[in-house]
Parts: structure tokens; sequence; C-alpha cells
């Protein structure tokens, strides 16, 4: 954290430092010429060897050559491994972040922070910085007292200069393995979004067969080749920070749930589903259809008071105030399975409901499935419509789903799947009122072929929800599923019916998948920028919290994590928060709030972090719940096998 007061500085000021940072380094540019000129020679009547490694020696200035100076100048001179780029790369560090990965390579300081920043990497320069710097030296038996630390307030520079033939020399002005971790951060968000390739047993450099099927890593990349100046525009421009969870955590030792499915996501299991315009622009003129003739059912209910005629429709099933009917079977005598039809309220606002239930990607799909244990694997097979900013909640996707069944594993009957169109987005009633609603409609193409050892099913759902409260979202649900095949008709009908009322879920998966968002947020400007500076009183009560263990950013663990502050026992209010893990698990951690941070989170703006997720793509990471699991409560669940 940052053990000063905020560093205000003019315009006056910046330029001032620019200049004399300038200044220093075209005298140091200037004299590496010459040195360039002498055929690197060094006058050791100046210099005397201190220490080689290699080819590269540092030399320490003789005392007669600077006899006013306590301590020596030192030189060194000689080859470094690597690229220019790949040097200037390791060394550039301008935000904390940075600075704080370079030093768990380079062990160069203790503590740290960043005072001011006054020149930012630009695309046309990435390596270019100027920022002011605050940094601890640990010295050896400080701790007993002998000796006193050493810490530095200065100013570091960086950039890229030319010869007169036109060659790059960087530079690096300090005055008063980071590119292998941005890839696999590459490769691990594809695979969040898309899926691994299908597994092959064999070495994909000599082609020998390997009989381990535990795969952590997604082949060998070269990343010797790789542009690193475009990693540094990433890291230093753009600020996409690299994420501790493209790592496997070998040092934890979580508890697996034995939920349904296998302990990974697999691979699509159809060929590309390739879908013509005409195609696309078909089904979601058929998705319109039956989402509109829905908004009019659920209009007439909304005028008729939300009358249910119990002469149709018969009450199967009540969770508080929201009923589940079954159609009698004289009002549809024909049909195998009687349709369903959901009324009452749910928990939460509307945008919240909207976020829980929306999951137009692999990711999203998967966190919703941790919460609602909806489905046991599935995979997107096609998106028709993206969400935007402007309908963050509008989504059209073509997807497949496996829902296991009891006693599948032994043969007495097999699990059904299903290939289906879901839609998803708002439209508004006459006094401009808003009303999400959500579509599952089944649809067949050629590549769906039906696959071993399931039953393809079929199904029609369609959920309306309208905010009536501050708390309070109105919901109207009809739907019908056949599972076809040999299924018991109880099952079958019990199945449907948790379908329908999983619904009661979607706000506080919405609420959870808000809290994860807003946590990647908070814990990206602690990265940037340090952590308040602590204090030991809780922030709800102010009792003393006299936690000694520490967890991240150096605090201790009874912190609310989001605002830093300390937390009582008391007053501390955990939630289990679901993500996807380095090894592409579903893992559950326990986090600590404080009541302030937790009422401000489940008022903030929904709709931003639907934007920030379902429009921008940028996904929630386990390094927000805590550095290391040995810190939190975790558990791993063997998940939904998912796919795209």
């Amino acid at each position: 954290m940052n053990p000063f007061p905020d560093l205000i500085l003019t315009r006056d000021d910046r330029a001032e430092l620019v200049e004399i940072g300038n200044s220093l380094v075209i005298t140091k540019f200037k004299e590496y010429q010459e040195y360039l000129g002498n055929q690197k020679a060094v006058d050791m009547s100046r210099w005397k060897t201190c220490m080689k490694i290699g080819n590269t020696t540092t030399f320490l200035d003789r005392n007669k050559s600077n006899q006013g100076s306590k301590m020596p100048a030192s030189l060194m001179v000689g080859p470094l491994p690597g690229t220019l780029n790949d040097n200037m790369f390791g060394l550039v560090n301008p935000t904390l972040e940075s600075m704080r990965i370079k030093s768990s390579y380079l062990k160069d300081f203790s503590a740290a922070a960043m005072l001011a920043t006054i020149v930012e990497p630009t695309d046309e320069e990435p390596f270019r910085s100027v920022v002011i710097k605050w940094m601890e030296i640990d010295i050896p038996m400080a701790s007993i007292g002998i000796v006193h630390n050493r810490d530095y307030v200065y100013m570091e520079s960086t950039g890229i200069l030319r010869l007169d033939n036109g060659e790059r020399v960087g530079y690096h002005l300090i005055h008063s393995m980071k590119k292998l971790a941005w890839m696999l951060e590459q490769r691990h968000a594809e695979a969040r979004e898309h899926g691994i390739p299908a597994y092959k047993s064999a070495c994909v450099a000599c082609s020998k067969e390997v009989k381990d099927r535990k795969v952590d890593a997604f082949g060998r990349p070269n990343t010797t080749h790789m542009d690193t100046e475009e990693v540094a525009r990433m890291i230093f421009v753009h600020k996409r920070h690299v994420m501790s969870n493209v790592f496997s955590s070998t040092d934890r030792t979580p508890v697996r749930l034995n939920m349904a499915g296998g302990s990974r996501f697999t691979v699509n299991p159809f060929p590309d589903l390739v879908l013509t315009p005409e195609d696309r622009e078909q089904l979601v003129e058929i998705g319109n259809s039956l989402v509109l003739a829905k908004f009019k059912e659920y209009q007439d209910h909304l005028n008729n008071q939300k009358y249910v005629d119990m002469a149709r429709w018969k009450t199967f099933m009540r969770i508080g105030n929201t009923t589940t009917y079954l159609e009698r079977k004289k009002s549809n005598p024909n049909s195998k399975l009687p349709a369903s039809l959901m009324v009452g309220p749910l928990p939460g606002t509307l945008n919240d409901n909207m976020f829980g239930l929306v999951n137009p990607t692999l990711e999203s799909m998967r966190i919703k499935s941790s919460y609602l244990e909806d489905f046991s694997a599935a995979a997107v097979l096609a998106t028709i419509v993206e969400p935007t900013e402007e309908e963050p909640f509008c989504a059209v996707v073509v997807k497949w789903m496996e829902i296991d069944i009891p006693m599948s594993s032994i043969g007495i009957v097999r699990n059904r799947d299903y290939v289906y169109m879901e839609s998803t987005g708002i439209l508004r009633l006459e006094n401009g009122e808003r009303v999400g609603y959500h579509l599952l409609h089944s649809v067949s193409f050629p590549q769906t072929h039906e696959l071993p050892n399931r039953i393809r099913g079929n199904m029609s759902f369609c959920g309306m929800f309208h905010q009536e409260g501050l708390d309070k979202t109105d919901c109207r649900g009809t739907g019908i599923m056949d599972p076809r095949g040999d299924l018991i008709r109880g099952m079958a009908i019990m199945g449907m019916v948790n379908a329908t009322m999983a619904g009661l879920k979607y706000s506080y998966c919405g609420q959870m998948k808000k809290l994860a968002w807003l946590l990647e947020q908070k814990h990206a400007e602690a990265r940037e920028s340090g952590t308040p500076a602590y204090k030991p009183a809780c922030v709800t009560c102010s009792k003393e919290v006299k936690d000694r263990k520490l967890g991240e950013f150096g605090r201790p663990n009874s912190t609310c994590k989001l605002c830093f502050g300390a937390v009582c026992p008391s007053c501390k209010i955990p939630k289990k928060l679901n993500f996807v893990a380095p090894d592409l698990e579903m893992v559950q951690r326990k986090v600590s709030f404080c009541a302030r941070c937790l009422l401000e989170a489940t008022n903030m703006d929904t709709e931003e972090a639907a934007r920030v997720q379902f429009v921008h793509k940028k996904h929630v990471t386990s390094t927000i719940y805590g550095s290391a699991g040995r810190h939190s409560n975790e558990t791993i669940h063997s998940d939904s096998t998912v796919s795209t």
C-alpha cells in the first residue's frame, strides 16, 4: 500500500520531471554511442573488475577516479540473453501490478508503491513510460535491529531511442517471464469461450503416444517468436492484466463434489453448425413469433388480475407465493404430457433476474448451471444474435444440453438431450414498463444427429418477467417438455416442473455474478493503485480485529474483499461464489464482505455488469477471491460437461 499522502503534481512539475529524465537519458545515450565507437573498450585505469557472469562484467570505479564519493560508481557491460523487445518487456513496469510481477522474478525490492504516473505507454511507443515510485529494500539483520531497511523515492523512465544507422536502443533510467504468462492468459480465455480441442494421445512434438490423460496445459506454444511489442501494448496500454488463474494450483487440496458430468468440459459433440443468413433470419423470426404470442398472453394475464383458470389448471407445486400448475387431462386429452404454468413473484429486480438467466457464451452457461444445477452437459452450437451496449440482455443462441436421469448409470433409463434455440431480451408494455423474456424452443438440423446412449427430447418454454417492486419481479412461464422414449411419466413431469421452478434462483445467480464482477473491478484497481491503509477496527461495528494471518495484498484475512476494510467475525457476511478455475473446473469459494459493500453491490447497475460480461466478454477470474487457495475455502465442482 502507498505509505504517503496522494502525490499531486502540477503540469509544470510533470514537464520538469520529463525534462530532467530526458536530459539524463540523452547524456547516457551519448556515452553509449562513444562506447560503441571505441569498440566497447573499458578504461581499466578508471574501472576495476568486481564480478563476471558469463561474458557480462560489472566494474567498480577506482577510488582515485572519484575521490569525493563515499561509494564507487558501477559499470556493467556485455551481452544479455534475449531480444531487445524481450528485455524491454521484462524491465518496463509502469503499474503496481507490473512492478509486483517483475519483482517476483528479479527479487529486487521488498515493498513498493506507485506515487504518480507522468507518461504512459501508447500503441506507438509501448515501452515508453515515466513514473514516480517508492520502494523498500530489506537489509540482512534489519529484523533484529542491527541495521535499518533502505527505501527510495525515484523517477523511473523507459523507452526507445535510435542510433544514426536507425537501429533501436532501449533505455531504463532510475533516478533519486511475463510474456509467457500473457500468452497463457490469452489461450485460457479462448478455452473458456470456445472449449478445448479434442484430446489426442500423441505428443504434439514427436508424435509418441502419451498415456497420461491428465491435461494441465494446451500444448507447447512457441513464445520466442511472438510479437513482444503487441503483448506490451495489451498489458501496458490497454491494461489487460495477466491473472494467476491461468496456472495450475498445485498447492491446493480442494474437496471435490460428486456432481453429475465429467470433471471438465469437452468438445462440441456435433460437426460445426453452419447457418446461412436465411437460416439465421428464419430462426430469429420463429423466436420472435413465439415470444410475441407469449407476451400477448402475459398482457391478458395482467389485464385479468393474474387470474388462473382452475378448470384448466391444477396445482402441482408451491414454493412461497410462486406456484406451478399442470394442465388437466380433459383440457388437452390428446397430449401424452401436460403443459405447465408457473405464476408468482420471483425475488430480486428484473435486471438481476435477467442477468442471472442470460447465458450466451460457454462460460456464462457454466456459471449459471453451477448455481441453478439445471443441466449436466451442454454446448453452444451457434450464436445468431449477440448482446449489445444498447440491449445487453438480448441474445439468440442455438444450444445443446443433456440432463442426467436417475438410474441412467445402471442402464434402467437413458439420459435425455435437447437441441434448442434460446432467446432472451426486453419488451415493453403499453405504459412503457419493461418485461423480460426467456424462450427455450427445440430445433433440429442435419448436423445435430442423435447421440449414442441418449434419447433426443423436445421442449418449448417461455417465461415473462416484470418488476413490480423494489425487490420483486412478477413471473409467468408456460412450457411443455416431451422426453420421449421409456421415461416414467412421473419423472418426466418432475423434470419439467424443476426446469420451470429454477427461475426462483435467477436473481440469486444474477446477484452472485454481479458480486464477482464488482470484485474484479475493485481488485483490478487495487493491483493498479494499491489498497487503503489497513486499520484493525471492524468497518461495521468498530470492534478491534486481531487476525494476524495475511491474505491477498498482504492484508489480514478478516477483511471485506470489496473495500479491504477489517470485519470482525460477528459482522462478516460470507457468500459462496462460483467461477471457472485454471484447469477449467467449476470452483466455489467462500468470500467475506461487510454489510455496506453488500448493500452497494445489490444496488449497483446490473446492466453495466451485463455489458462488460456479455458484450465486451470480460470474464471473471479466480484471483479476485484471494491469491492462494490455502487462504480461502475452496470447493471444486466436478461440474457439467460443457462445450462449444
